[in-house]
């Protein structure tokens, strides 16, 4: 019944250990600093944030096809099917890459089973489903029952971040130059989620960071799902007294839920910045479009 490897990208948050104990596949997504190619979990994160802040060019680049499918067919010929959870094909590549890998390794494979989830989310809301994944999986639940849990929550997960630099969004193409400028002399805070496709989009801008920080506080009391019961994920782009005085404030206000701290992937801290704050959980709020 557990026959199968539960497989994503090195867009998650969590640790190496993590992975390890608990059997992922981890097909890299790589982070670029001034040509140099790294994979996320081949830097220290002191050392990046190092390059980071001194204004290096840093660039992140998917898997080719080829990596998917050398990396799935690892687990194929040891008779095990795959079930892969994929960083947000709005955002990366790597979805479609992964899917044209499969396609071919079914034709190589037709006995086994390979499954592919466009996560429609990043960091750490992928890191929620992921690991909602693997405690099913811990549970005796077989690849489909997972898969078709995880495809439902891909629309129930919820997550908000607030972004210190605006001139990092700039980089990104999410701002213009002028609203990164005016926005930083201002002290705005946007506040971002993804949206039901997976695509990074503002729900607000509040002054001051405190504000910001309180507004996704007040949006999980509202909209938590209670029923469910998930882990509460907190993420932060070397940020991590922010980080623990968010998660001490949850505790405060529901001592019996589980909140996880993380350090953002540098992945996507590559395009973020440092100062990055980030909540995912899932929810009874409905994603915009």
């Amino acid at each position: 019944m557990n026959n199968y490897i539960i497989s994503t990208d090195t867009c998650v948050d969590f640790e190496k250990s993590y992975c390890d104990e608990n059997n992922l596949n981890l097909v890299p997504i790589n982070v670029i600093i001034d040509d140099e190619f790294y994979n996320s979990y081949d830097l220290d994160l002191d050392e990046f944030y190092s390059h980071l802040k001194s204004g290096e060019n840093i660039t992140t680049t998917a898997s080719n096809p080829q990596t998917f499918e050398d990396s799935f067919e690892n687990i194929l010929k040891q008779g095990q099917d795959i079930l892969h959870i994929a960083f947000s094909g709005a955002l990366s590549s790597s979805f479609g890459n992964a899917n044209f890998a499969i396609n071919n390794l079914k034709e190589k494979y037709p006995e086994r089973k390979i499954i592919l989830i466009d996560s429609k989310a990043a960091t750490n809301c992928q890191s929620l489903l992921v690991d909602i994944a693997v405690e099913m999986k811990k549970e005796g639940k077989n690849i489909d029952e997972v898969a078709n849990k995880i495809i439902e929550l891909t629309e129930r997960f919820d997550v908000d971040f607030i972004i210190k630099d605006l001139f990092f969004l700039h980089k990104g193409g999410r701002v213009s130059k002028s609203q990164a400028v005016l926005g930083t002399a201002l002290n705005i805070n946007p506040i971002l989620t993804l949206n039901r496709e997976g695509k990074i989009v503002q729900t607000d801008k509040v002054r001051t960071r405190k504000k910001a920080v309180k507004k996704i506080f007040d949006k999980f009391v509202e909209y938590y799902d209670r029923d469910f019961k998930s882990k509460i994920f907190i993420s932060h782009g070397n940020s991590k007294e922010e980080a623990e005085q968010l998660r001490d404030k949850i505790l405060e206000y529901d001592k019996d839920v589980q909140v996880v701290l993380l350090n953002e992937s540098i992945t996507i801290a590559s395009h973020t910045g440092p100062g990055t704050l980030l909540i995912s959980y899932i929810s009874t709020n409905p994603k915009i479009d």
